[in-house]
């Protein structure tokens, strides 16, 4: 097991924090998620108790879930069997548990890890909340504010260390359109997708379009994928309509500082591939195999749809070269395993 001093908690927890911005969860975590909130609503005299529980549980869900992919142990959320993969039973012990410091017999990580990470997602939590109510409340108060806050955070992480994953063999290659079909040649990757999709599919494909909102593909990989094949047009100087097949390079934002991963949490848009893969990385659900098929365009900058002639022409050759990527990635994939 790695020792807790190779592990950076904060990294963690700011993982955790851009995974649940895309709300990972499982469905079947997610409707209990929400019968919680339905719970609270009605048990609580104050209702935004219950969307700050929910946000808690969310949270500490991620934190688990970052954990996984810390560890190297993550069962995509995808191979989660549908229909009585959570044992609430379990859940509720593994939380009693933790609540009372005791991570021994679930983390994935040295257990002061995980509680130090626990801590420090129950401590922003806690802070949202400061600024607007810490005068208006008494010490007890507030100290009943935080426990009820830990819970649910608890309660989160527990809920995914509590589900029962099947196992998943095949490979499974997502190949995403990017680009703003309103920009003239920008509108290529949505073009090659579009292609795609009315030729035979490929078995453990998942061919999909996200136009300029990356966010949409950061939740998309919360399925779970070994590969992934990003589609876009790429200026790198060529003729127009030049196809690139290129290995992405992808930024970790733990070599940024505290105000570029603030910025970077702010943009829920992500309207940039590049700022989508950073978040996709930081939150352990970007593929170890991640490629571009790019094309070089004549024009990105002009309002209109359409493609140029150059860059239309380039459709079935960036068609082609999608799919022998698929196959290298696949192949890759099954002498690994």
């Amino acid at each position: 097991m790695t020792t807790a001093a190779e592990i950076d908690v904060s990294d963690l927890c700011f993982a955790a924090r851009a995974l649940a911005q895309t709300h990972p969860m499982t469905e079947e975590s997610l409707r209990y998620r929400q019968a919680c909130f339905e719970q609270e609503r009605e048990r609580q005299p104050v209702t935004e108790l219950a969307d700050w529980a929910s946000t808690a549980l969310l949270v500490g869900y991620c934190l688990r879930r970052s954990e996984e992919q810390r560890a190297q142990t993550e069962t995509p959320a995808a191979a989660v069997a549908p229909g009585g993969g959570i044992d609430l039973e379990s859940v509720t012990a593994l939380s009693e548990s933790l609540r009372v410091g005791d991570a021994g017999s679930v983390s994935l990580l040295p257990a002061e890890v995980t509680i130090a990470a626990l801590d420090e997602i129950i401590g922003t939590e806690l802070d949202k909340r400061r600024e607007h109510l810490r005068e208006q409340m008494d010490d007890a108060s507030w100290s009943e504010l935080g426990d009820y806050i830990a819970w649910w955070v608890i309660h989160g992480y527990a809920l995914r260390a509590g589900e029962r994953p099947r196992p998943s063999t095949s490979a499974r290659v997502l190949v995403v359109g990017v680009g703003n079909v309103l920009h003239g040649d920008d509108g290529f990757g949505v073009e090659v997708v579009k292609r795609l999709r009315e030729r035979r599919p490929l078995p453990g494909v998942t061919v999909a379009e996200t136009g300029i909102g990356g966010i949409h593909l950061v939740h998309e990989l919360m399925a779970g994928y070994d590969a992934l094949v990003v589609v876009d047009a790429v200026d790198r100087d060529r003729a127009p309509g030049t196809v690139m097949v290129i290995d992405a390079e992808v930024i970790d934002v733990a070599g940024l500082d505290v105000d570029e991963r603030h910025d970077l949490l702010a943009d829920m848009h992500l309207a940039t591939p590049e700022r989508a893969l950073m978040v996709a990385k930081a939150a352990g659900v970007l593929p170890e195999r991640t490629v571009i098929v790019g094309c070089q365009p004549a024009a990105v900058d002009m309002l209109g749809i359409g493609l140029t002639a150059a860059v239309n022409a380039a459709v079935d050759h960036a068609v082609a070269e999608v799919e022998r990527c698929v196959q290298e990635l696949a192949s890759t994939h099954a002498s690994r395993t």
